[in-house]
Parts: C-alpha cells; structure tokens; sequence
C-alpha cells in the first residue's frame, strides 16, 4: 500500500457500508467508532463485518496476507504504533501489520477462540478470554526489557494473568489486569 497522509479533525460521511466517524487530532492508536489507525495506515470495520485497510504496508495497510479472515464476522479492530488486531465473533483474533503486533505467532493458539476483549498500547495488545486469562503479545525486540511483552520472558506476570482476570486496560507504555479479588496485575 501507499502511505498515507495523516488528517487531522477531519469526517467522513455517507460512504457505502460504513459507519459515520469523526477523526480528532492526535489520537493515532486509538478507536474513533469503526475506523482505526495507527501511524501509517488505516483499517476500516464495515458495517457487513469485513475489513479494508490501506496505508504502508509494514504497519498495516496491505492486510492481503490475511483478508480471507477479515472478509467477515469481525466485530472490533483495534490497533497500536504499527499493527491491527480484529476481534471476531467467534471469539478468535486476526493479526496483522509491522512487528509490534501484527506477528501473534507465539500465542496464536491461545487466540483462535473465547477471546472477549483487548487493548492496546504502543507495543503491543493484550487479550481477555473467557476463562479469566490473558494473553498478551508485541515487541519482542526492544531494546529497553522494559517494554518487552513477550510470555516467554515475562513468566512471573504470565502466572497471575493466567486465571481471575475481569478486565484488563492499558496506556502507551503498560498494560493492567484487574482481578477478581481486587487486585492489579501491571505489566509493560
């Protein structure tokens, strides 16, 4: 895909298929009704549950290696610094873009299904299933350990969130996973 050029305060009305959206100034990685974005590219939820995207092609605008998923059934997208993650009814997730995300192959079981919610910050998502646990997944490579996310290095937060989770939030840099009894499980 083409890059595209990042608008600000802009809307968009009465195209075919989608939802009407407003677009506010600086809130790139985050959701603004069924359009999504992140630092180069766009993703677009319509309203018969498929997906289009464009943009670059390294953070997520050429969703082709995935668009037999993306065709239907998707009932949230979410996105972070370079990739997207669409939530299907099913309960499975499809990812894809840049690094950051878009590889979920790590965990890809554990999203296949009974996923119920999922956040996003700008190195990574995390994804609240069912049974209480979350899986979480993004930035392996960073160089400050900080802001790895990755289950395999991360065991002692990989424990807590394995059960009791009731929702679970995020900001740029971190996510938290309230649990049951009250307490708060930060990781990022």
């Amino acid at each position: 895909g083409n890059e595209s050029n990042l608008f600000s305060n802009k809307s968009v009305r009465n195209l075919k298929g989608f939802e009407i959206y407003q677009e506010n100034e600086g809130t790139y990685g985050q959701r603004s009704a069924q359009e999504f974005k992140n630092h180069k590219s766009f993703a677009v939820l319509k309203s018969d549950g498929s997906v289009i995207t464009w943009g670059d092609s390294a953070t997520g605008g050429n969703s082709s290696a995935v668009s037999d998923q993306l065709s239907a059934n998707v009932i949230q997208i979410f996105s972070n610094e370079s990739a997207f993650a669409a939530l299907k009814n099913d309960g499975s997730v499809v990812t894809w873009g840049g690094e950051i995300g878009g590889d979920s192959t790590e965990v890809a079981e554990q999203l296949e299904s009974e996923v119920i919610e999922i956040v996003s910050n700008t190195y990574g998502f995390a994804a609240l299933k069912q049974d209480g646990s979350v899986v979480y997944w993004g930035n392996y490579n960073d160089p400050n350990p900080q802001n790895y996310i990755s289950p395999s290095n991360n065991s002692s937060v990989a424990n807590q969130l394995s059960s009791n989770v009731t929702h679970i939030s995020s900001n740029s840099h971190s996510f938290a996973a309230l649990k049951n009894d009250g307490s708060v499980v930060t990781w990022g």
